[in-house]
């Protein structure tokens, strides 16, 4: 056990505690606790064990200055992570689902990043609290399952997403009744919405047309390679920048897809 020290952490541990109780706090939120889409599930589960670990290491010591510098290298760079996970999740809870599935494959890539980065940093963690071994145990579990995690998306979301992008394109070629119905039919699925329910799948596509407009603005959408906006084509930032989107066709696409659907 380390030493206890009198009166307040320092300054930056009380910064890295507060910026990890702020983000923490909004991560185990039912919005994403309980999401549909398994990526903010699964790292809200992830956070509620982070949560219980961090509540366990502060009332371990009335200081955190009575630890190794190490001990808070660690928190400001898992405070910093999350941080970065939480702009990347508040997709899922500010977007329409089907903004959300057109960016499945950036959204999933930008957690996968830094669900690691943080398993990095609670590794550096577990070996600097030796006097505390039931605590060691639960960071170095936490850290492993973290590193191991691999989110990916469905079968079905990579179906629906690669149809979306080829609605995105400003060329399309004419497709059968029986194409049309399957389009729906995956669309509405990975929605979980009944492929009948045009009221429901009219009302994503207009929440998809808001989705566009607001990421037109430069603090519209956080940068984690997701579709923006731009003179009317959607494209790709950072790495994952390949193609071009446009929002009308997609919308125009869509919409006449559902119409068509008997």
């Amino acid at each position: 056990m380390p030493e206890r020290q009198t009166g307040m952490t320092s300054s930056s541990a009380a910064t890295a505690l507060d910026s990890m109780n702020s983000s923490l706090a909004e991560l185990c939120a039912p919005h994403y606790h309980n999401c549909s889409f398994d990526v903010p599930r699964r790292f809200s589960g992830f956070a509620q064990r982070l949560q219980l670990a961090l509540s366990q290491l502060t009332r371990s010591t009335s200081s955190l200055d009575a630890f190794p510098p190490s001990v808070l290298t660690a928190l400001k760079g898992i405070a910093g992570e999350l941080g970065e996970a939480l702009k990347t999740l508040s997709c899922y809870r500010t977007k329409g689902k089907i903004f959300v599935l057109i960016n499945c494959n950036s959204l999933c890539k930008s957690i996968n990043e830094k669900t690691v980065a943080i398993s990095g940093w609670l590794a550096l963690l577990d070996s600097a609290i030796e006097d505390l071994p039931d605590l060691r145990k639960k960071i170095a579990d936490l850290s492993r399952d973290m590193k191991q995690a691999q989110f990916k998306v469905t079968e079905n979301e990579e179906r629906v997403q690669q149809t979306l992008q080829k609605q995105g394109e400003a060329t399309q070629t004419k497709t059968s009744k029986p194409v049309e119905s399957a389009i729906i039919m995956d669309l509405a699925r990975a929605l979980g919405v009944d492929h009948e329910n045009h009221a429901e799948l009219s009302k994503q596509i207009r929440l998809l047309r808001n989705d566009f407009a607001g990421s037109n603005s430069p603090h519209g959408t956080p940068d984690f390679g997701v579709v923006r906006e731009d003179s009317g084509q959607l494209g790709r930032t950072g790495p994952m920048s390949q193609r071009a989107w446009n929002s009308k066709t997609t919308l125009k696409s869509l919409r006449s897809r559902i119409s068509c659907v008997p």
